[in-house]
């Protein structure tokens, strides 16, 4: 069931597009594709951005499961490692999330430790997009509409040092606040944890189906063919 007030704006990306083709593509992972799995258990999420930065994990304790198609982390210590660590101060970051946590919570969906990440809090912790990089906040708190339950697209961009520059999407639409903090920042996000903000910080209770990060703050149609593509691929 979608937010409050919040439609779908999908278009329709052409029969040859692929994300892999855009400029700037450091992270693509997505749950048709490069997955090792024994049991249902997840053990390596491999990157299809060619950057071979792949998400793994070693204890067994801490593999997200395989449910259908939809990549399930527990919300205690379910994680995957990056290969390597990468920072990105203008960027488009692109994720299909379900968060299932049954209490109002603080859901990371990656970064690396506490002052960097992205979150999403829901409930009585107001919805609104939390980000963190370097230490300074880039907080969504007012958002033009509730985030959705169920399964949804969200979609941050960001172009270093400009006013006013980080925009929250979700399914295709924009949803931003009027003002945003530190939004001319050029602080860095680092990122090395995908479903954690690192070391097991407010750990994300639900699916994550795919993450696409770029080094760019897309716009246009190219924004918009990475946004009906996702969508088109998981069902929204």
């Amino acid at each position: 069931m979608l937010g409050l007030g919040l439609g779908i704006n999908k278009s329709i990306a052409p029969e040859e597009f692929s994300i892999a083709n855009i400029s700037g593509l450091q992270l693509w992972l997505k749950n048709d594709t490069g997955i090792t799995e024994s049991g249902g258990a997840i053990s390596q999420w491999d990157d299809q951005s060619g950057n071979d930065n792949h998400g793994t994990q070693t204890v067994s304790g801490r593999r997200p499961v395989l449910s259908g198609k939809n990549i399930v982390f527990d919300g205690t210590d379910d994680r995957f490692d990056l290969t390597s660590e990468f920072g990105v101060d203008t960027f488009t970051i692109a994720t299909i999330i379900n968060p299932l946590e049954s209490t109002p919570s603080n859901e990371s969906i990656l970064g690396k430790g506490a002052n960097d990440f992205l979150r999403v809090h829901q409930g009585s912790q107001t919805d609104r997009v939390y980000m963190k990089a370097n230490g300074v906040t880039m907080d969504q708190a007012t958002l033009q509409a509730q985030l959705p339950t169920g399964t949804f697209l969200l979609v941050i961009t960001r172009a270093s040092g400009d006013t006013d520059n980080c925009k929250v999407r979700v399914n295709g639409v924009d949803i931003s606040e009027a003002a945003r903090d530190n939004s001319d920042s050029t602080d860095r996000l680092d990122i090395l944890t995908i479903a954690t903000s690192g070391g097991g910080l407010n750990p994300f209770d639900g699916y994550i189906n795919e993450v696409v990060v770029f080094n760019s703050a897309l716009t246009g149609a190219d924004l918009a063919n990475v946004e009906a593509d996702i969508m088109d691929r998981n069902g929204l």
